[in-house]
């Protein structure tokens, strides 16, 4: 299914549709910074 994405946006000069791992990749790196600066804020000093 991709590959047809990615053709039909090439045949209609449309920007390439972004590969599935980006989104979970920025999801994922969205969540381990919110950890650490939980993890940062509530440290006992």
């Amino acid at each position: 299914f991709r590959w047809l994405n990615v053709e039909r946006a090439m045949r209609h000069k449309a920007p390439l549709p972004l590969p599935l791992i980006v989104p979970v990749l920025a999801l994922g790196g969205g969540l381990v910074a919110a950890v650490v600066i939980v993890f940062v804020a509530v440290r006992p000093a």
